[in-house]
Protein backbone atom coordinates (compact mmCIF):
# COMPACT_ATOMS: atom_id res chain seq x y z
CA UNK A 1 0.00 0.00 0.00
CA UNK A 2 1.45 3.33 -0.73
CA UNK A 3 2.02 6.05 1.51
CA UNK A 4 -0.25 8.12 0.02
CA UNK A 5 -3.10 5.74 0.44
CA UNK A 6 -2.11 5.37 4.00
CA UNK A 7 -2.49 9.28 4.29
CA UNK A 8 -5.98 8.74 3.37
CA UNK A 9 -7.34 6.25 5.44
CA UNK A 10 -5.70 7.56 8.38
CA UNK A 11 -7.23 11.31 7.48
CA UNK A 12 -10.94 9.31 6.57
CA UNK A 13 -10.77 7.49 9.66
CA UNK A 14 -10.16 10.29 11.80
CA UNK A 15 -12.88 12.44 10.14
CA UNK A 16 -14.91 9.26 10.50
CA UNK A 17 -14.79 7.99 14.04
CA UNK A 18 -12.15 9.93 15.93
CA UNK A 19 -12.82 13.58 17.70
CA UNK A 20 -10.78 16.54 15.67
CA UNK A 21 -6.51 16.31 16.45
CA UNK A 22 -7.25 19.30 18.34
CA UNK A 23 -9.18 17.78 20.94
CA UNK A 24 -8.29 17.50 24.04
CA UNK A 25 -6.49 14.08 25.03
CA UNK A 26 -6.45 12.54 28.71
CA UNK A 27 -4.09 9.92 29.78
CA UNK A 28 -5.06 7.43 32.01
CA UNK A 29 -3.22 4.79 33.79
CA UNK A 30 -3.89 1.94 36.40
CA UNK A 31 -0.96 3.68 38.55
CA UNK A 32 -2.29 6.84 37.97
CA UNK A 33 -4.47 9.42 40.39
CA UNK A 34 -7.24 11.70 39.92
CA UNK A 35 -5.59 14.54 41.27
CA UNK A 36 -3.07 14.81 38.17
CA UNK A 37 -3.55 17.05 34.98
CA UNK A 38 -4.17 13.71 32.74
CA UNK A 39 -2.00 15.90 30.58
CA UNK A 40 0.56 13.45 29.49
CA UNK A 41 1.33 9.69 30.72
CA UNK A 42 3.69 10.47 33.05
CA UNK A 43 0.64 12.71 34.86
CA UNK A 44 -2.19 10.28 34.21
CA UNK A 45 -5.51 10.56 35.67
CA UNK A 46 -6.35 6.95 37.97
CA UNK A 47 -9.91 6.00 36.00
CA UNK A 48 -11.64 6.36 32.77
CA UNK A 49 -14.77 7.83 34.97
CA UNK A 50 -12.32 10.60 35.94
CA UNK A 51 -11.30 11.65 32.47
CA UNK A 52 -14.76 11.33 30.74
CA UNK A 53 -16.19 13.10 33.16
CA UNK A 54 -13.47 16.20 32.61
CA UNK A 55 -14.06 16.18 29.07
CA UNK A 56 -17.83 16.17 29.66
CA UNK A 57 -17.93 19.38 31.84
CA UNK A 58 -15.44 21.05 28.97
CA UNK A 59 -17.89 20.38 26.26
CA UNK A 60 -15.56 20.20 23.52
CA UNK A 61 -15.26 16.42 23.41
CA UNK A 62 -11.88 14.89 23.01
CA UNK A 63 -9.62 11.33 23.32
CA UNK A 64 -9.25 9.07 26.87
CA UNK A 65 -5.91 7.21 26.20
CA UNK A 66 -6.11 4.66 28.25
CA UNK A 67 -2.60 2.88 29.45
CA UNK A 68 -2.50 -1.09 29.27
CA UNK A 69 -3.93 -2.12 32.70
CA UNK A 70 -6.95 -3.68 34.55
CA UNK A 71 -10.25 -0.95 35.33
CA UNK A 72 -12.41 -2.14 37.90
CA UNK A 73 -14.86 -0.96 40.34
CA UNK A 74 -12.24 -0.11 42.79
CA UNK A 75 -11.34 2.88 40.25
CA UNK A 76 -14.82 3.20 38.06
CA UNK A 77 -18.30 3.84 38.84
CA UNK A 78 -20.33 1.93 36.19
CA UNK A 79 -21.89 2.89 34.14
CA UNK A 80 -19.53 5.55 32.44
CA UNK A 81 -21.67 7.77 30.87
CA UNK A 82 -19.90 9.01 27.41
CA UNK A 83 -20.97 12.27 25.79
CA UNK A 84 -21.04 13.64 22.53
CA UNK A 85 -17.62 13.41 21.10
CA UNK A 86 -15.26 11.04 23.41
CA UNK A 87 -13.43 8.31 22.21
CA UNK A 88 -11.82 5.65 24.84
CA UNK A 89 -8.87 3.79 23.38
CA UNK A 90 -6.59 1.19 24.30
CA UNK A 91 -3.19 2.90 23.76
CA UNK A 92 -1.37 -0.43 22.97
CA UNK A 93 -3.03 -2.54 20.53
CA UNK A 94 -0.52 -5.23 21.66
CA UNK A 95 -1.54 -5.26 25.57
CA UNK A 96 -4.56 -5.67 26.47
CA UNK A 97 -7.01 -3.16 28.54
CA UNK A 98 -9.37 -4.73 30.33
CA UNK A 99 -12.43 -2.93 31.61
CA UNK A 100 -14.19 -5.50 34.02
CA UNK A 101 -17.43 -4.57 36.15
CA UNK A 102 -18.83 -6.78 39.16
CA UNK A 103 -20.25 -9.68 37.70
CA UNK A 104 -17.02 -11.02 37.01
CA UNK A 105 -16.98 -12.29 40.17
CA UNK A 106 -20.50 -13.16 40.28
CA UNK A 107 -20.20 -15.66 43.16
CA UNK A 108 -18.99 -13.17 45.61
CA UNK A 109 -21.55 -10.06 44.85
CA UNK A 110 -25.10 -9.71 45.55
CA UNK A 111 -28.36 -7.88 44.14
CA UNK A 112 -27.94 -5.20 46.79
CA UNK A 113 -24.88 -4.00 45.01
CA UNK A 114 -24.79 -0.42 43.20
CA UNK A 115 -22.06 -1.43 41.03
CA UNK A 116 -23.99 -3.59 38.98
CA UNK A 117 -24.50 -1.81 35.58
CA UNK A 118 -23.41 -1.73 31.96
CA UNK A 119 -19.71 -0.66 31.75
CA UNK A 120 -20.65 2.12 29.42
CA UNK A 121 -24.04 3.93 28.97
CA UNK A 122 -24.33 5.83 25.22
CA UNK A 123 -26.41 9.31 25.98
CA UNK A 124 -28.74 10.03 23.14
CA UNK A 125 -26.84 13.66 22.83
CA UNK A 126 -24.36 11.33 21.23
CA UNK A 127 -26.99 10.82 18.09
CA UNK A 128 -24.97 13.64 15.96
CA UNK A 129 -21.83 13.62 16.85
CA UNK A 130 -21.31 10.10 18.19
CA UNK A 131 -18.81 8.12 20.55
CA UNK A 132 -16.21 5.62 19.79
CA UNK A 133 -14.28 2.91 21.45
CA UNK A 134 -11.29 0.93 20.49
CA UNK A 135 -9.12 -1.47 21.83
CA UNK A 136 -10.48 -2.83 24.97
CA UNK A 137 -11.41 -6.13 26.87
CA UNK A 138 -15.37 -5.19 28.51
CA UNK A 139 -16.11 -8.04 30.91
CA UNK A 140 -17.92 -8.61 33.53
CA UNK A 141 -21.35 -5.65 32.90
CA UNK A 142 -24.71 -6.48 33.76
CA UNK A 143 -27.52 -4.69 32.34
CA UNK A 144 -29.36 -4.11 36.07
CA UNK A 145 -29.98 -1.88 38.38
CA UNK A 146 -28.66 1.31 37.24
CA UNK A 147 -31.50 3.38 36.50
CA UNK A 148 -31.21 7.34 36.03
CA UNK A 149 -35.22 7.50 36.61
CA UNK A 150 -35.38 5.70 39.89
CA UNK A 151 -37.14 2.77 38.72
CA UNK A 152 -36.47 -0.26 40.08
CA UNK A 153 -35.85 -3.01 37.41
CA UNK A 154 -36.37 -5.71 39.94
CA UNK A 155 -40.44 -4.51 39.70
CA UNK A 156 -40.32 -3.29 36.30
CA UNK A 157 -38.83 -5.99 33.72
CA UNK A 158 -39.48 -3.26 30.76
CA UNK A 159 -37.27 -0.80 31.55
CA UNK A 160 -34.65 -0.78 28.89
CA UNK A 161 -31.33 -0.62 31.45
CA UNK A 162 -32.11 -4.22 32.33
CA UNK A 163 -30.85 -4.32 29.11
CA UNK A 164 -27.27 -4.24 27.93
CA UNK A 165 -24.13 -6.31 30.22
CA UNK A 166 -21.30 -4.01 28.73
CA UNK A 167 -23.11 -1.33 26.41
CA UNK A 168 -26.12 -0.06 26.70
CA UNK A 169 -27.40 2.93 23.78
CA UNK A 170 -30.33 4.64 24.24
CA UNK A 171 -30.91 6.69 21.42
CA UNK A 172 -26.91 7.51 21.17
CA UNK A 173 -24.45 6.48 18.31
CA UNK A 174 -21.29 4.79 18.78
CA UNK A 175 -18.85 3.26 16.79
CA UNK A 176 -16.67 -0.06 18.34
CA UNK A 177 -13.75 -1.14 17.00
CA UNK A 178 -11.21 -3.92 17.59
CA UNK A 179 -12.65 -4.91 20.59
CA UNK A 180 -13.17 -7.59 22.92
CA UNK A 181 -16.60 -8.04 24.73
CA UNK A 182 -16.68 -11.04 26.85
CA UNK A 183 -18.41 -12.84 29.90
CA UNK A 184 -21.58 -9.59 30.37
CA UNK A 185 -24.55 -10.34 31.42
CA UNK A 186 -27.90 -8.51 29.91
CA UNK A 187 -30.43 -9.46 32.44
CA UNK A 188 -33.78 -8.44 30.10
CA UNK A 189 -31.65 -8.99 26.63
CA UNK A 190 -28.29 -7.71 25.38
CA UNK A 191 -25.95 -10.09 27.26
CA UNK A 192 -22.89 -7.86 25.38
CA UNK A 193 -24.59 -4.77 23.72
CA UNK A 194 -28.26 -3.15 23.47
CA UNK A 195 -29.22 -0.51 20.82
CA UNK A 196 -32.57 1.12 21.46
CA UNK A 197 -35.48 3.99 20.57
CA UNK A 198 -33.24 5.18 18.20
CA UNK A 199 -29.66 4.09 18.90
CA UNK A 200 -27.33 3.08 15.82
CA UNK A 201 -24.17 0.47 17.07
CA UNK A 202 -21.14 0.09 14.97
CA UNK A 203 -18.90 -3.23 15.57
CA UNK A 204 -16.04 -3.75 13.44
CA UNK A 205 -13.22 -6.41 13.87
CA UNK A 206 -14.72 -7.17 17.49
CA UNK A 207 -15.19 -10.98 19.08
CA UNK A 208 -18.10 -10.75 20.86
CA UNK A 209 -18.11 -14.68 23.01
CA UNK A 210 -19.44 -15.82 26.36
CA UNK A 211 -22.36 -13.20 27.03
CA UNK A 212 -25.12 -14.62 28.83
CA UNK A 213 -29.08 -13.33 29.25
CA UNK A 214 -31.88 -14.91 31.21
CA UNK A 215 -31.94 -16.84 34.98
CA UNK A 216 -34.70 -14.26 36.62
CA UNK A 217 -35.84 -12.59 33.44
CA UNK A 218 -36.49 -13.77 30.12
CA UNK A 219 -35.22 -11.91 27.43
CA UNK A 220 -33.57 -11.53 23.95
CA UNK A 221 -30.44 -11.09 22.13
CA UNK A 222 -27.60 -13.22 24.16
CA UNK A 223 -24.93 -11.50 22.49
CA UNK A 224 -26.83 -7.86 20.93
CA UNK A 225 -30.13 -6.62 20.84
CA UNK A 226 -31.77 -3.84 18.75
CA UNK A 227 -34.64 -2.70 20.27
CA UNK A 228 -37.47 0.42 18.46
CA UNK A 229 -35.71 1.82 15.74
CA UNK A 230 -32.35 1.00 16.07
CA UNK A 231 -29.35 -0.34 13.32
CA UNK A 232 -26.45 -2.49 14.36
CA UNK A 233 -23.87 -2.81 12.09
CA UNK A 234 -21.50 -5.56 11.86
CA UNK A 235 -18.62 -5.60 9.89
CA UNK A 236 -15.63 -8.52 10.24
CA UNK A 237 -16.84 -9.36 13.76
CA UNK A 238 -17.11 -12.81 15.65
CA UNK A 239 -19.92 -13.89 18.04
CA UNK A 240 -19.31 -17.36 19.59
CA UNK A 241 -20.72 -19.24 22.48
CA UNK A 242 -22.78 -16.50 23.34
CA UNK A 243 -25.89 -18.49 25.94
CA UNK A 244 -28.77 -18.59 27.80
CA UNK A 245 -28.55 -18.84 31.81
CA UNK A 246 -29.38 -22.82 32.91
CA UNK A 247 -31.51 -22.18 35.83
CA UNK A 248 -30.22 -19.07 37.60
CA UNK A 249 -26.71 -20.35 37.12
CA UNK A 250 -24.41 -18.70 35.49
CA UNK A 251 -22.42 -19.61 32.64
CA UNK A 252 -19.05 -18.25 31.21
CA UNK A 253 -15.85 -20.60 29.81
CA UNK A 254 -17.22 -23.60 31.35
CA UNK A 255 -20.12 -23.73 28.96
CA UNK A 256 -18.59 -25.11 25.79
CA UNK A 257 -21.60 -23.41 24.05
CA UNK A 258 -23.21 -25.01 20.96
CA UNK A 259 -25.89 -26.67 23.47
CA UNK A 260 -28.68 -26.11 25.03
CA UNK A 261 -29.21 -22.53 26.96
CA UNK A 262 -32.30 -22.42 28.92
CA UNK A 263 -33.71 -18.99 30.78
CA UNK A 264 -32.99 -17.26 27.80
CA UNK A 265 -35.46 -16.74 24.91
CA UNK A 266 -34.55 -15.69 21.43
CA UNK A 267 -31.64 -15.08 19.14
CA UNK A 268 -27.75 -14.34 19.98
CA UNK A 269 -28.74 -11.08 17.75
CA UNK A 270 -32.41 -10.00 18.52
CA UNK A 271 -34.10 -7.24 16.33
CA UNK A 272 -37.43 -6.06 17.48
CA UNK A 273 -39.93 -3.86 16.28
CA UNK A 274 -38.42 -1.81 13.41
CA UNK A 275 -34.82 -2.07 13.51
CA UNK A 276 -31.81 -2.55 11.10
CA UNK A 277 -29.37 -4.99 11.17
CA UNK A 278 -26.39 -4.83 8.42
CA UNK A 279 -23.54 -7.24 8.56
CA UNK A 280 -20.90 -8.55 6.57
CA UNK A 281 -17.43 -10.65 6.40
CA UNK A 282 -19.29 -11.59 9.90
CA UNK A 283 -18.98 -14.93 11.66
CA UNK A 284 -21.34 -16.60 13.77
CA UNK A 285 -21.08 -20.08 15.30
CA UNK A 286 -21.66 -22.12 18.75
CA UNK A 287 -24.46 -20.05 20.05
CA UNK A 288 -27.32 -21.16 21.16
CA UNK A 289 -31.25 -20.13 21.68
CA UNK A 290 -30.67 -19.45 18.02
CA UNK A 291 -28.57 -17.41 15.99
CA UNK A 292 -30.97 -14.59 14.74
CA UNK A 293 -33.92 -13.55 15.50
CA UNK A 294 -35.79 -10.19 14.35
CA UNK A 295 -39.84 -9.48 14.35
CA UNK A 296 -41.13 -6.52 12.52
CA UNK A 297 -37.54 -5.76 11.08
CA UNK A 298 -35.28 -5.95 8.56
CA UNK A 299 -31.40 -7.41 7.67
CA UNK A 300 -28.83 -7.99 5.10
CA UNK A 301 -26.19 -10.38 5.92
CA UNK A 302 -23.36 -10.62 3.29
CA UNK A 303 -20.28 -12.57 2.58
CA UNK A 304 -21.13 -14.41 6.30
CA UNK A 305 -21.37 -17.66 7.95
CA UNK A 306 -23.65 -18.72 10.23
CA UNK A 307 -22.29 -22.21 11.81
CA UNK A 308 -23.10 -24.41 14.25
CA UNK A 309 -25.58 -22.70 16.39
CA UNK A 310 -28.28 -24.34 18.13
CA UNK A 311 -31.59 -24.52 20.14
CA UNK A 312 -34.12 -26.51 21.58
CA UNK A 313 -37.96 -26.50 22.82
CA UNK A 314 -38.87 -25.76 19.50
CA UNK A 315 -36.52 -22.90 18.01
CA UNK A 316 -34.92 -22.63 14.82
CA UNK A 317 -31.34 -23.49 15.31
CA UNK A 318 -30.07 -20.67 12.62
CA UNK A 319 -32.76 -18.01 12.08
CA UNK A 320 -36.03 -16.92 13.06
CA UNK A 321 -37.74 -14.33 11.43
CA UNK A 322 -41.26 -13.09 11.76
CA UNK A 323 -42.82 -9.86 9.74
CA UNK A 324 -39.47 -9.14 8.80
CA UNK A 325 -37.43 -9.28 5.50
CA UNK A 326 -33.96 -10.70 5.12
CA UNK A 327 -31.41 -10.49 2.48
CA UNK A 328 -28.67 -13.02 2.43
CA UNK A 329 -25.54 -12.49 -0.07
CA UNK A 330 -22.99 -14.70 -0.04
CA UNK A 331 -24.09 -16.74 3.01
CA UNK A 332 -23.25 -20.24 4.81
CA UNK A 333 -25.19 -21.46 6.96
CA UNK A 334 -24.64 -24.54 7.81
CA UNK A 335 -24.06 -27.27 10.97
CA UNK A 336 -26.82 -25.54 12.68
CA UNK A 337 -29.24 -27.78 15.20
CA UNK A 338 -32.79 -26.45 16.06
CA UNK A 339 -36.44 -27.44 15.29
CA UNK A 340 -36.73 -26.67 12.63
CA UNK A 341 -33.34 -25.00 10.90
CA UNK A 342 -34.85 -21.58 9.90
CA UNK A 343 -38.63 -19.86 10.18
CA UNK A 344 -38.36 -17.05 7.68
CA UNK A 345 -40.64 -14.66 7.02
CA UNK A 346 -40.11 -12.71 3.92
CA UNK A 347 -36.65 -13.43 2.77
CA UNK A 348 -34.59 -13.36 -0.39
CA UNK A 349 -31.37 -15.84 -0.84
CA UNK A 350 -28.81 -14.78 -3.04
CA UNK A 351 -25.40 -17.30 -3.09
CA UNK A 352 -26.49 -18.62 -0.24
CA UNK A 353 -25.19 -22.17 1.21
CA UNK A 354 -27.55 -24.22 3.29
CA UNK A 355 -26.06 -27.47 4.32
CA UNK A 356 -25.96 -29.97 6.87
CA UNK A 357 -28.48 -28.30 9.44
CA UNK A 358 -30.11 -30.56 11.88
CA UNK A 359 -33.57 -30.18 12.38
CA UNK A 360 -35.48 -32.31 15.54
CA UNK A 361 -38.70 -32.47 15.35
CA UNK A 362 -41.13 -29.58 14.52
CA UNK A 363 -43.48 -29.76 17.49
CA UNK A 364 -45.16 -26.36 15.90
CA UNK A 365 -45.67 -27.87 12.46
CA UNK A 366 -46.11 -31.45 13.53
CA UNK A 367 -43.87 -32.63 10.40
CA UNK A 368 -40.61 -34.28 10.29
CA UNK A 369 -37.23 -33.73 10.45
CA UNK A 370 -35.80 -32.46 7.35
CA UNK A 371 -32.40 -33.48 6.07
CA UNK A 372 -31.29 -30.48 4.79
CA UNK A 373 -33.52 -27.44 5.71
CA UNK A 374 -37.30 -26.97 6.86
CA UNK A 375 -38.67 -23.47 5.37
CA UNK A 376 -41.31 -22.28 7.35
CA UNK A 377 -42.92 -19.12 5.63
CA UNK A 378 -45.06 -16.43 7.28
CA UNK A 379 -44.34 -13.96 5.39
CA UNK A 380 -45.19 -12.49 1.55
CA UNK A 381 -42.25 -14.67 0.07
CA UNK A 382 -38.92 -16.77 0.63
CA UNK A 383 -36.84 -16.64 -2.57
CA UNK A 384 -33.93 -17.88 -3.68
CA UNK A 385 -30.83 -18.15 -6.27
CA UNK A 386 -27.88 -19.36 -7.05
CA UNK A 387 -28.05 -21.51 -4.12
CA UNK A 388 -27.03 -25.03 -2.64
CA UNK A 389 -29.77 -26.80 -0.32
CA UNK A 390 -28.05 -30.27 0.50
CA UNK A 391 -27.35 -32.68 3.33
CA UNK A 392 -23.61 -34.24 2.84
CA UNK A 393 -23.01 -36.42 6.01
CA UNK A 394 -26.15 -38.94 6.36
CA UNK A 395 -27.94 -38.37 9.94
CA UNK A 396 -30.55 -40.43 11.68
CA UNK A 397 -32.59 -39.60 14.49
CA UNK A 398 -36.36 -39.87 15.71
CA UNK A 399 -38.84 -38.61 13.37
CA UNK A 400 -35.98 -38.05 10.48
CA UNK A 401 -37.09 -38.75 6.77
CA UNK A 402 -33.90 -38.78 4.78
CA UNK A 403 -36.47 -38.29 1.45
CA UNK A 404 -37.22 -34.29 2.73
CA UNK A 405 -34.27 -32.21 1.78
CA UNK A 406 -36.14 -28.81 1.36
CA UNK A 407 -39.54 -28.93 3.09
CA UNK A 408 -41.31 -25.46 2.51
CA UNK A 409 -44.09 -25.18 4.88
CA UNK A 410 -46.44 -22.08 4.00
CA UNK A 411 -47.83 -20.95 7.28
CA UNK A 412 -50.00 -18.32 5.52
CA UNK A 413 -50.56 -16.59 1.88
CA UNK A 414 -46.96 -17.25 1.67
CA UNK A 415 -44.73 -19.03 -1.80
CA UNK A 416 -41.51 -20.23 -2.64
CA UNK A 417 -39.69 -19.36 -5.33
CA UNK A 418 -36.63 -21.25 -5.98
CA UNK A 419 -34.46 -21.02 -8.98
CA UNK A 420 -30.75 -21.66 -10.42
CA UNK A 421 -30.31 -23.62 -7.16
CA UNK A 422 -28.70 -26.97 -6.62
CA UNK A 423 -31.64 -28.96 -4.33
CA UNK A 424 -30.88 -32.51 -2.91
CA UNK A 425 -34.27 -34.64 -3.94
CA UNK A 426 -34.97 -31.78 -6.73
CA UNK A 427 -37.13 -28.75 -6.60
CA UNK A 428 -39.48 -27.14 -8.98
CA UNK A 429 -38.20 -24.27 -10.38
CA UNK A 430 -36.13 -23.00 -13.74
CA UNK A 431 -33.02 -23.60 -13.58
CA UNK A 432 -32.44 -26.44 -10.42
CA UNK A 433 -30.67 -28.99 -10.20
CA UNK A 434 -30.28 -31.75 -7.85
CA UNK A 435 -26.94 -33.36 -8.59
CA UNK A 436 -24.49 -33.63 -5.67
CA UNK A 437 -22.41 -29.95 -5.19
CA UNK A 438 -19.13 -31.89 -4.93
CA UNK A 439 -17.92 -29.73 -1.89
CA UNK A 440 -14.37 -30.35 -1.29
CA UNK A 441 -14.03 -31.23 2.52
CA UNK A 442 -17.92 -31.52 3.39
CA UNK A 443 -16.64 -34.11 6.88
CA UNK A 444 -14.79 -31.58 7.85
CA UNK A 445 -17.16 -28.57 6.95
CA UNK A 446 -15.16 -27.94 3.97
CA UNK A 447 -18.15 -26.46 1.50
CA UNK A 448 -16.03 -25.11 -1.06
CA UNK A 449 -16.64 -26.35 -4.53
CA UNK A 450 -14.45 -29.08 -6.03
CA UNK A 451 -13.35 -28.15 -9.90
CA UNK A 452 -15.61 -30.29 -10.80
CA UNK A 453 -18.67 -29.42 -9.42
CA UNK A 454 -21.75 -29.03 -11.44
CA UNK A 455 -22.79 -26.00 -9.21
CA UNK A 456 -19.71 -24.03 -11.72
CA UNK A 457 -21.63 -21.49 -14.25
CA UNK A 458 -24.82 -22.85 -13.26
CA UNK A 459 -26.15 -19.94 -11.85
CA UNK A 460 -29.01 -17.86 -13.02
CA UNK A 461 -27.39 -16.21 -16.54
CA UNK A 462 -29.50 -12.93 -16.04
CA UNK A 463 -27.92 -11.87 -12.84
CA UNK A 464 -24.74 -10.64 -11.84
CA UNK A 465 -21.25 -12.17 -13.05
CA UNK A 466 -18.47 -13.99 -10.76
CA UNK A 467 -15.75 -11.91 -10.00
CA UNK A 468 -13.90 -13.93 -12.42
CA UNK A 469 -16.39 -12.37 -15.01
CA UNK A 470 -17.98 -16.03 -15.54
CA UNK A 471 -21.66 -16.94 -14.99
CA UNK A 472 -22.67 -16.76 -11.73
CA UNK A 473 -21.68 -20.38 -9.43
CA UNK A 474 -24.10 -22.09 -7.40
CA UNK A 475 -23.48 -21.63 -3.53
CA UNK A 476 -21.44 -18.75 -1.16
CA UNK A 477 -18.45 -19.69 -2.26
CA UNK A 478 -16.83 -18.94 -6.16
CA UNK A 479 -14.33 -21.06 -7.71
CA UNK A 480 -12.12 -18.85 -9.77
CA UNK A 481 -11.37 -20.15 -13.41
CA UNK A 482 -8.00 -19.64 -15.15
CA UNK A 483 -8.49 -16.36 -16.89
CA UNK A 484 -6.27 -16.64 -19.70
CA UNK A 485 -8.32 -18.63 -21.67
CA UNK A 486 -11.65 -16.26 -20.24
CA UNK A 487 -12.83 -13.62 -22.69
CA UNK A 488 -16.43 -11.88 -23.02
CA UNK A 489 -16.96 -11.82 -26.82
CA UNK A 490 -17.30 -8.16 -27.67
CA UNK A 491 -15.82 -6.72 -24.45
CA UNK A 492 -12.53 -5.41 -25.97
CA UNK A 493 -11.17 -3.41 -23.62
CA UNK A 494 -12.07 -6.64 -20.87
CA UNK A 495 -13.47 -4.30 -18.63
CA UNK A 496 -16.29 -6.70 -17.59
CA UNK A 497 -19.31 -4.87 -19.78
CA UNK A 498 -19.76 -4.58 -23.57
CA UNK A 499 -20.20 -0.82 -23.99
CA UNK A 500 -19.50 1.79 -26.42
CA UNK A 501 -15.89 2.14 -25.18
CA UNK A 502 -15.60 -1.02 -26.61
CA UNK A 503 -16.55 0.19 -30.23
CA UNK A 504 -13.84 2.41 -30.04
CA UNK A 505 -10.98 0.08 -29.09
CA UNK A 506 -11.64 -2.00 -32.06
CA UNK A 507 -11.66 1.06 -34.21
CA UNK A 508 -8.42 2.25 -32.80
CA UNK A 509 -7.12 -1.42 -33.35
CA UNK A 510 -7.66 -1.23 -36.67
CA UNK A 511 -7.01 2.32 -37.80
CA UNK A 512 -4.48 3.04 -34.89
CA UNK A 513 -2.33 0.05 -34.66
CA UNK A 514 -3.49 -0.23 -31.18
CA UNK A 515 -2.46 -3.38 -28.99
CA UNK A 516 -5.37 -5.62 -28.84
CA UNK A 517 -6.10 -6.41 -24.81
CA UNK A 518 -8.29 -9.85 -26.55
CA UNK A 519 -8.05 -10.61 -29.87
CA UNK A 520 -10.98 -13.47 -29.38
CA UNK A 521 -13.01 -10.50 -26.91
CA UNK A 522 -12.38 -7.98 -30.62
CA UNK A 523 -14.08 -10.59 -32.73
CA UNK A 524 -17.80 -9.81 -31.69
CA UNK A 525 -19.40 -11.21 -34.71
CA UNK A 526 -17.41 -14.60 -34.19
CA UNK A 527 -16.15 -14.68 -38.14
CA UNK A 528 -12.79 -15.95 -36.99
CA UNK A 529 -11.50 -12.09 -37.94
CA UNK A 530 -11.31 -9.21 -36.48
CA UNK A 531 -12.56 -6.26 -38.80
CA UNK A 532 -14.56 -3.00 -39.15
CA UNK A 533 -17.36 -5.45 -39.38
CA UNK A 534 -17.07 -6.33 -35.40
CA UNK A 535 -17.46 -2.62 -34.49
CA UNK A 536 -20.61 -2.34 -36.18
CA UNK A 537 -21.99 -5.16 -34.53
CA UNK A 538 -20.65 -3.56 -31.62
CA UNK A 539 -22.53 -0.70 -32.25
CA UNK A 540 -25.52 -2.06 -33.58
CA UNK A 541 -26.33 -4.12 -30.36
CA UNK A 542 -25.85 -1.46 -28.34
CA UNK A 543 -27.70 1.35 -29.99
CA UNK A 544 -30.19 0.16 -33.31
CA UNK A 545 -31.71 -2.65 -31.26
CA UNK A 546 -28.82 -5.74 -33.16
CA UNK A 547 -28.91 -8.84 -32.34
CA UNK A 548 -26.01 -9.78 -28.88
CA UNK A 549 -22.67 -10.91 -29.59
CA UNK A 550 -22.42 -14.82 -29.87
CA UNK A 551 -21.13 -16.83 -26.75
CA UNK A 552 -19.32 -16.42 -24.25
CA UNK A 553 -21.62 -13.66 -23.86
CA UNK A 554 -22.98 -11.67 -21.32
CA UNK A 555 -20.63 -13.87 -18.60
CA UNK A 556 -16.55 -14.88 -19.22
CA UNK A 557 -15.98 -18.04 -20.84
CA UNK A 558 -13.76 -19.79 -23.24
CA UNK A 559 -13.67 -20.30 -26.84
CA UNK A 560 -16.04 -23.38 -28.35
Amino acid sequence: MSQIVKTIIVALSSCLLLPPASAAELFVSGSGDDSNSGLSSDQALGSITEAVTRLRERGEGGRVLVLPGVYTSASERFPIALPPGVSVIGTDPEDRVVIRGVWYDWDQVYLEDLQYAPLFLVEEATREEGCFLNNLVLTGGTGLLYDPHGHDPMRDFDHPITRGGAIASIGGRIAIQNCEIEENVGFDGGGAVAAYVGAEVTLENCRIHHNVIGGIYAGSGTALLAYIDSTLILKDCHLYHNCGWDLGQPIFRDYPGGGLGRGAELGAICLYNNCQLEMSRSLMERNTNTALHMRGSKGVIRDSRIVMNSSFEGRPGAIETHESHLEMDHVEVSRNYGSPAMILGSAIFTNVTVVDNISCFCFSTGRPVVFGLQVACDGPSFTAVNSIFWQSIPYRAPYSDPTLWLDVISAGPAFADIRWSCIGGGYPGEGNISEDPRFVDPENAGFHLRPDSPCIDAGSPFGMADPDRTRPDLGAYSVPQDDQDLFIRGDANRDGTVDLADGVTILALLFLGSQPVSVRACDANDDDRTDLADAIYVLNYLFAGGPQPPPPFPFAGIET
